[in-house]
């Protein structure tokens, strides 16, 4: 059986993060279990509390809320993602699904192609260069490294050979880590990130809202 650990990254917006963790509940499709992994970055318990209130799966959440940067997190909640399964979906407290979407062809995709490291299913800037490829009926466009924010922390799935890249540089605010990281991923060709190219102008995660959680 199919087993997706959720990891959500968050830090004191806890109306953007109920939004997040609801419309995912109310559109996601995924034909196996899904796992939630919630790394709250030191906020205060009250939102810690409503975060895990709102997934409302008993058993089914490991959480930590440890004050020690987006990187150090990140890398925490991956290593326990790694421990129930290869592949891991990735979630900030600030990106709402739209519309149904489900994810089971792009985590097949991980599965059965040994190139691909990450399936990005956020928006893509108009200047990042994709090339398309097909697998299995679909057609994808795969990033160009040469270019800045091939790796984005926009929704994504990911797999653990991804980690060859290196781990989530720590210390740094979001934004910070989201640059070096990026610049971290474009030195190796390998693996590669593919984006579905059926998402179009319509990709099914939207960015919600402009306060920042970092200030």
């Amino acid at each position: 059986m199919r087993i997706l650990p959720i990891i959500l990254l968050t830090y004191k917006r806890t109306e953007y993060a109920l939004r997040t963790i609801n419309a995912f509940l109310n559109h996601i499709q995924f034909e196996g279990e899904l796992r939630w992994i919630v790394a709250d970055d030191g906020s205060h318990s009250d939102h810690v509390n409503a975060v895990i209130q709102e997934i409302n799966e008993p058993g089914a959440v490991i959480w930590r809320s440890k004050r020690c940067s987006y990187g150090a997190n990140a890398n925490w909640a991956w290593h326990q993602a790694s421990q129930i399964s290869s592949i891991s979906f990735w979630l900030e407290d600030d990106w709402e699904l739209k519309r149904p979407f489900d994810l089971t062809n792009y985590y097949d995709l991980l599965i059965e192609n040994e190139n691909v490291g990450m399936v990005r299913l956020g928006h893509m800037p108009i200047d990042l260069t994709l090339h398309t490829v097909g697998f299995n009926g679909h057609m994808y466009g795969r990033v160009d490294k040469g270019c800045n924010y091939a790796f984005s922390g926009n929704p994504h799935l990911k797999h653990d050979r991804f980690a060859s890249l290196g781990h989530y540089p720590e210390g740094k605010n979001p934004g910070e880590t989201e640059i070096a990281y990026d610049y971290q991923v474009r030195q190796k060709s390998q693996p590669e990130i593919w984006w579905p190219l059926l998402i179009g102008d319509n990709p099914p995660f939207g960015h919600i809202g402009q306060v920042q959680s970092y200030t």
